[in-house]
């Protein structure tokens, strides 16, 4: 199980901390990138969503198999140096916040040196597939994410 760290801050935000995540290792295509060879900001959400589907996997959880829908309702990046085609990467599954209605996901770009080249975070909502409405984290994904993590995310806010 993955070693954690979190602060009485972390816990009452709902914010889950790993030492270890689960790492996404992918080589940057030429179609991912601009004329000059530099990764095109479009894609560094593809690559985040991918990873981070693959990362939840190796914790032993799979969206795919539940009995709702997950629907990305914002995204935001910070871009540290740029990446370009054939570039090699770890990206891992660096914080997951949970909130009343939303999962946040913070995903880090590291090059092989382990050195942040970007940060993304992908924020989602639940939706059951037989009304296509919203509804609230259940219960039973927060204890699920608590076991992957070994603690147990609050909820707050939204």
């Amino acid at each position: 199980m993955n070693k954690m760290k979190a602060s009485q801050s972390d816990l009452l935000n709902g914010s889950v901390y790993s030492e270890k995540q689960p790492a996404y290792n992918r080589t940057i295509h030429v179609y991912e990138t601009d004329k000059d060879g530099v990764v095109h900001f479009s894609n560094y959400f593809k690559i985040a969503e991918e990873a981070l589907y693959s990362g939840l996997r190796q914790l032993g959880f799979a969206f795919e198999c539940s009995e709702y829908s997950m629907a990305m309702i914002n995204t935001s990046a910070d871009y540290i140096h740029p990446i370009k085609f054939a570039e090699q990467l770890d990206i891992v599954i660096s914080e997951i916040k949970v909130k009343r209605v939303k999962l946040v996901f913070s995903i880090d770009f590291k090059n092989s040196q382990q050195v942040s080249l970007a940060k993304v975070q992908l924020t989602f909502v639940l939706i059951d597939p037989k009304d296509r409405k919203a509804i609230p984290v259940p219960e039973q994904l927060k204890l699920s994410l608590s076991q992957l993590r070994n603690i147990n995310p609050t909820t707050n806010g939204n």
